[in-house]
């Protein structure tokens, strides 16, 4: 008799540990998650024709799971995965043919979207990549829309949109005005630093719209405005009269000093700075009017650790 009471007992027991365990389980439910790209959303930059020339696409979720990477063929525009719900980086990159030299070709990064998405449990989860035109950088002096003439041929524009940054840069001297919209991102941890002659310029010039960062982004990208004298620090992020910076997490802007009035970021007349995440730290001052008074609406992000202050003049707005 004992002995059938505690079987029962033991019976009852792993009922409940069963119906316990399914109640806490993160994996409660599968993660369908459909991923769509091509030709749509705003960040297309070229033609139905040119998509076509596109010779493969490497898809890449990063999330709870770990990493799933995939390679789809020529004209490929989606797929379906399933994966562990929750929050996924996803990555999608186009290569084509592109020339090298004047009688070689290469396949080259070509066209890149990436998106943060939160997948749900038991649901369709759908999301849509926008792709924009894009250029692999390997070393500061890439920064440079017209080293990539030869990307535009069948049809691409010949303004690079996207940079891909894949390893640590080191400025020269030479800094990046941009002459039109692009967006900076890279998948690894990376820094941008001043060359070894401690050069005190700018990093960017912001003329038009600059994006640091896309949620989603895998990696960190640091601008490190650290010279070799004092007296030789700058201005990191210059914005100039009208036009906008954004930034997000995985940004980090640093160490701009010469002991007075180095900034991070310097807002012009009329230029707008939108910080969604990301870091500005250890520098004189963190973000700044420049010449005449910007505005700067923080939305997330950190900007602390400035020795002289992290904010100075211009208008600062913090949304609810």
């Amino acid at each position: 008799m004992q002995e059938v009471i505690m079987k029962k007992i033991v019976a009852v027991g792993l009922l409940v540990l069963l119906a316990f365990s399914g109640c806490f389980s993160p994996w409660a439910g599968n993660g369908n998650l459909t991923i769509t790209w091509g030709n749509s959303g705003g960040g297309r930059w070229y033609t139905d024709t040119t998509f076509s020339s596109i010779a493969y696409f490497i898809v890449t979720l990063r999330g709870p799971g770990g990493t799933i990477e995939e390679k789809f063929d020529k004209g490929s525009t989606g797929n379906s995965f399933k994966v562990i719900p929750g929050t996924w980086n996803v990555s999608v990159k186009g290569y084509s043919l592109i020339p090298v030299g004047q009688q070689s070709f290469t396949f080259g990064l070509e066209v890149m979207g990436i998106e943060q998405i939160e997948v749900k449990p038991g649901q369709g989860n759908r999301e849509t990549i926008a792709l924009y035109t894009a250029a692999e950088i390997n070393e500061w002096g890439d920064i440079n829309a017209q080293n990539y003439t030869g990307g535009a041929f069948n049809g691409f524009s010949t303004q690079i949109a996207l940079y891909l940054i894949n390893n640590d840069l080191e400025y020269n001297g030479s800094t990046y005005t941009t002459s039109s919209d692009c967006i900076f991102v890279t998948e690894k941890d990376v820094t941008i630093r001043r060359g070894s002659a401690g050069q005190s310029g700018s990093f960017f010039n912001v003329d038009t719209t600059v994006t640091l960062g896309l949620k989603g982004m895998s990696g960190t990208l640091t601008l490190d405005g650290k010279t070799n004298s004092p007296l030789w620090g700058n201005v990191i992020v210059s914005i100039g009269n009208g036009p906008t910076l954004k930034m997000y997490d995985g940004v980090i802007i640093k160490n701009s000093k010469n002991g007075t009035n180095c900034t991070g970021v310097s807002l012009g007349q009329g230029a707008k700075f939108y910080m969604y995440g990301g870091t500005i730290t250890g520098n004189d001052i963190g973000v700044a009017e420049n010449s005449s008074f910007g505005t700067f609406i923080k939305y997330g992000g950190t900007v602390s650790g400035n020795t002289s202050g992290n904010y100075k003049n211009g208008t600062y707005i913090m949304p609810r």
